[in-house]
């Protein structure tokens, strides 16, 4: 929470001056010395997100209907863009079910956004940024429906889906290709 509040502050160029100090007054900040050594800590890397997210934000955000007809229903919602993008961001580290949460809104916004729109999702964390490119709206609709039938069917039984596991073994094998490295990544994340 204190980094959420750090990086809005930042994103609005609030004196962080002023937002240390109500942030000590509302409690929220250890008491004297270990709430400066906090604040110290957490301060750099939210005013170096909020310099990377700036440009991407400026641009008026939008609302983009979301009315999806799938075999299984109808799914509807809003999505926030900027310039036709998708931009998430997180003040900390992305996780496997933020990627997984971040895919359906980008599927969302191929089959929802209209012509000329960039239809990209822009991801943000405090170490790396991701690119998710515009998908046919095609591809879009199966893999959608794909995972909305796997929700449907989870809601009547449990399904063996792991996102940290799964997030753990990519990461893993991206940084070594060793598959008994990332087999042990991902038990680790399981077991967690």
């Amino acid at each position: 929470q204190l980094k959420s509040t750090l990086l809005n502050a930042f994103l609005q160029e609030e004196e962080i001056g002023e937002r240390r100090q109500r942030l000590q007054l509302a409690e929220q900040l250890p008491q004297g010395w270990f709430g400066e050594l906090l604040m110290d800590e957490v301060e750099e890397p939210m005013a170096e997100l909020a310099a990377v997210l700036a440009p991407w934000l400026a641009p008026e955000p939008q609302t983009l209907e979301v009315a999806i007809v799938l075999p299984q229903g109808c799914l509807q919602g809003w999505l926030v863009v900027r310039e036709g993008r998708l931009i998430l961001h997180k003040p900390g580290h992305l996780h496997g079910r933020d990627f997984l949460l971040a895919w359906i809104q980008h599927l969302c916004l191929s089959l929802s956004a209209e012509s000329g729109m960039s239809q990209e999702t822009l991801l943000f964390d405090m170490e790396m940024s991701w690119r998710l490119r515009p998908v046919p709206a095609s591809d879009a609709r199966a893999w959608l429906g794909e995972l909305v039938a796997s929700w449907a069917e989870g809601m009547t039984r449990p399904l063996p889906l792991f996102p940290k596991s799964a997030w753990a073994w990519i990461n893993s094998y991206d940084k070594e290709a060793d598959l008994d490295k990332a087999q042990k990544a991902a038990q680790n994340a399981f077991n967690d």
